[in-house]
């Protein structure tokens, strides 16, 4: 495939992370959360919409190896944190790293597995196992989003 090496994806919105699935015992089949999955699939629709943009070839994931940049940006809380390193690190107009978790945000790499899943459904990638590398970093901003740069390592199909 021809184009350039890196390749960056914006998803607006309020990221989501991947939460373990869950069980549902009177369908005997496993589920997972109804926000997931409606990011996970706009997220696919709109990286689908992005490789037309970039001009890539209809169809046709990336199956070489790759490494991803995963940046989060969660909503920055509009008042000081009572407590925690949270509160330390606030700021009220810059971005700062966010190491909060639970209902306030998830943990990095849950973050990272649904923007790996993302980019599978999209069509991006042709499997997760093909990234080599991963980072991932939280910040607090004025725009909640994801931006997920993709690093061609080597353009021979990995087998």
């Amino acid at each position: 495939m021809s184009g350039p090496a890196v390749y960056t994806i914006t998803i607006p919105g309020r990221p989501q992370v991947f939460h373990r699935p869950r069980w549902n015992s009177s369908t005997r089949s496993t589920f997972n959360s109804t926000a997931y999955s409606r990011w996970k699939k706009g997220a696919a629709q709109l990286m689908r919409a992005r490789k037309r943009e970039l001009g890539w070839p209809k169809g046709e994931p990336l199956r070489c190896a790759v490494a991803v940049s995963v940046d989060v940006v969660l909503a920055r809380p509009k008042r000081k944190p009572a407590a925690g390193l949270h509160r330390d690190m606030w700021h009220p107009t810059n971005d700062y790293p966010y190491p909060m978790g639970g209902r306030h945000g998830g943990d990095a790499d849950n973050y990272l597995k649904a923007a790996l899943d993302a980019l599978q459904d999209g069509g991006i990638i042709a499997d997760d196992h093909l990234v080599v590398s991963a980072t991932v970093t939280k910040y607090a901003g004025t725009t909640p989003g994801v931006d997920i740069t993709i690093h061609i390592i080597h353009p021979e199909p990995a087998d």
